[in-house]
């Protein structure tokens, strides 16, 4: 018989997972029938005796609500490969919306695995900081993805984004006649120094003077660095009290393993390299940021506790990036092993204001009115804006 370890609903008082400190407790379900779908054939359903609640098999599974099986290790791997939406869709023999839609899932599991982690994680190496320019929906609008990078063991700790304005003077052709969009609002002055801070702020998460006493953070000579660290109160006190130090060199140097913001660099050859929208002078690029930064989340995924950390052909695998950042296999080794199939609940995970913002798809996509599509069952049981 099916014995789930919670119950699905937020409410219920056998919602929460047991620690390892708690004895282990059996959730009170009763079988209730089953009904026969065409995806997966017959479905139990059972029902909480603590809450009355009424939920099947598929309530925790990734698949929850689809009406198709697609093969999310493969999906991963090709997104991960540089192969486009189009691509992956011939190959599994599917719609491109379809295939979006499972990324979306899968990123959500991404995010909380990489939270969950976080959450016990305490830095002990250096960090580097950089921006990757690229375009959504059209050259006029340019974004700005900015990441902190672990400055030895490459694993990348936070994500955040930033419309920009449209940079550079438009030449007499461009002018006569003018473009449509050229005339639209621009994006408000100052996004990327509060982009940027928004990623400083998520530092406190996983960074404590006391087991890591001197913090250098390096970045480019980009003049919103600065500002963006004078926006994040403890960051502030900690220049203060020489607990962090900004260390600043130009991004004209060449980019070898001698450059100080290798890390960051790697992680821009390695995005330009594996995802399709990344590719340089390349008909695939971005046209919904939040579906781009989906891909992210799946990226992040693979490169942080997937990708070995250097790839030496017939050698020993090394191991991923997270090994290496000082985080134990045991505390996301379960969880990675399930991505692919178990529905992670984001009330079991509580959420930075940094990693809220990706999975409740509040960044906005240019010319687009209408807010960002996100299940309802994908954020039950959740107050946003605390933590719990």
């Amino acid at each position: 018989m099916f014995h789930p370890s919670f119950c699905p609903n937020p409410a219920c008082a056998y919602h929460s997972l047991p620690t390892g400190k708690e004895p282990h407790r059996a959730v009170p379900i009763v079988r209730i029938g089953s009904y026969h779908t065409q995806v997966v054939g017959p479905v139990t359903r059972y029902r909480c005796k603590a809450c009355g609640k009424t939920f099947s098999t598929r309530t925790f599974q990734l698949d929850y609500y689809t009406k198709r099986s697609l093969p999310y290790p493969t999906l991963h791997q090709a997104l991960c490969s540089g192969q486009n939406l189009s691509s992956i869709a011939r190959l599994l023999h599917c719609s491109p919306a379809s295939i979006q839609n499972r990324i979306d899932r899968l990123s959500r599991n991404a995010l909380l695995l990489h939270q969950h982690i976080l959450r016990s994680h305490q830095l002990h190496e250096d960090l580097t900081a950089d921006g990757y320019e690229r375009f959504d929906l059209n050259h006029f609008f340019p974004n700005n993805i900015n990441l902190t990078v672990g400055k030895v063991s490459q694993f990348i700790y936070g994500i955040s984004h930033a419309t920009l304005r449209h940079k550079g003077t438009p030449s007499p052709e461009q002018k006569n006649p003018p473009h449509p969009l050229q005339a639209l609002p621009k994006p408000p002055r100052g996004a990327l120094s509060t982009s940027f801070a928004s990623l400083l702020q998520d530092l406190s998460t996983y960074w404590n003077p006391s087991s890591y006493p001197t913090l250098t953070l390096y970045t480019d000579k980009h003049p919103a660095y600065p500002a963006a660290l004078r926006k994040v109160p403890f960051l502030q006190q900690a220049l203060e009290k020489n607990q962090l130090s900004h260390r600043r060199t130009s991004s004209k140097l060449p980019r070898t393993l001698h450059n100080p913001l290798f890390p960051s660099n790697y992680i821009d050859r390695e995005l330009t390299k594996d995802i399709a929208a990344y590719h340089r002078k390349s008909i695939c690029f971005t046209r919904n940021v939040q579906n781009g930064l989906s891909r992210l989340l799946c990226y992040l995924l693979y490169h942080n506790y997937q990708k070995p950390y250097r790839i030496h052909w017939g050698a020993l695998r090394l191991p991923p990036h997270a090994l290496l950042a000082g985080i134990p296999s045991e505390k996301f080794k379960k969880k990675l092993d399930s991505v692919y199939e178990q529905r992670f609940f984001l009330s079991h995970e509580p959420l930075t204001p940094l990693w809220e913002a990706l999975y409740f798809r509040r960044y906005k996509t240019p010319l687009k009115k209408k807010e960002e599509y996100l299940p309802k069952y994908a954020c039950r049981g959740y107050t946003q804006g605390s933590l719990k």
